[in-house]
């Protein structure tokens, strides 16, 4: 039914945004990952790439920063017990490549990190899309391979996403600083003071 919205932002919030177009707001749901973009746009025009949703007991727009998130929604939410709310949790997440990646390594225990994603979904994710994508789909897998789970360099990973970094960017900070023996605290620490001084 819409293919974008453009128009002011003109709020933001853990829900997702409001867009104001011809004088009519649009409340849009996004990822998480989205909604880092679209943060520091406040007051200016954005262009949201969307899908109307219409179920039995709700109406949403959903609403992604790129066309590749939004594909990839749709291809989360063509599987059978993967719906919208599951679908953004994962994109909150996952962007689309490291998504990939994960799916061609059949590492479902990653995707149950997402809110709401036990491990019978996370399998039946990666079971459905298993065939979807190629190797050379994974643009990000080198560094996704780089963090293992469980690892003070994924606790720290964790800790820079919720203040906000990019997930590869994150990445690439912890790699670049990690010494063997760091507890979570330095590592933070040091990538925080690394991102300063790229400023």
């Amino acid at each position: 039914m819409y293919d974008y919205i453009k128009g002011t932002l003109v709020e933001t919030g853990d829900e997702g945004i409001v867009i104001e177009c011809a004088g009519i707001g649009y409340t849009i749901s996004v990822s998480y990952n989205s909604l880092i973009r679209f943060q520091n746009e406040r007051s200016a025009e954005v262009k949201v790439y969307t899908v109307f949703s219409v179920r039995e007991n709700a109406v949403e727009l959903f609403g992604f920063a790129d066309k590749q998130e939004r594909a990839m929604f749709e291809t989360l939410t063509d599987i059978t017990k993967v719906g919208p709310k599951a679908a953004m949790s994962i994109l909150s997440l996952f962007t689309p490549e490291q998504l990939v990646a994960i799916v061609n390594t059949g590492d479902a225990k990653s995707l149950t990190r997402a809110a709401g994603i036990g491990k019978k979904l996370a399998e039946t994710v990666i079971f459905n899309l298993k065939d979807k994508f190629t190797q050379a789909d994974s643009t990000d897998l080198p560094a996704y391979e780089q963090i293992d789970m469980g690892t003070v360099k994924d606790e720290a990973l964790m800790a820079l996403s919720s203040l906000g970094f990019d997930r590869a960017y994150s990445i690439k900070l912890i790699n670049e600083v990690y010494m063997e023996g760091m507890d979570v605290e330095e590592i933070v620490g040091l990538s925080l003071r690394s991102a300063g001084d790229e400023k």
